[in-house]
């Protein structure tokens, strides 16, 4: 099943996964370099980075909207293992 995403869906998205980083203690120290869509038409890749003085890596967080929709809207189907570190 495929569903339309929109940018209101992208934008509560964005703020979801940015809550989520902020409840792990990364606070204010990320930045959303680019959002991709995957081969799956329901998902979005993430790509954040997270610096502090002493280091810094980007990661890709998979966002799954079809799941998301279908969830509680205060609960996350991502977590901490859906992320990919992918420079350092």
């Amino acid at each position: 099943m495929t569903m339309e995403i929109t940018q209101e869906k992208i934008d509560f998205a964005t703020i979801k996964v940015e809550n989520h980083l902020i409840d792990l203690g990364i606070k204010n120290n990320f930045s959303l370099l680019r959002i991709e869509e995957s081969e799956e038409k329901n998902i979005r890749i993430f790509y954040y980075e997270i610096a502090s003085p002493t280091f810094k890596t980007i990661i890709q967080i998979q966002y799954d909207f079809l799941k998301e929709e279908q969830k509680d809207s205060s609960q996350t189907s991502f977590s901490w293992m859906d992320y990919k570190k992918i420079t350092e």
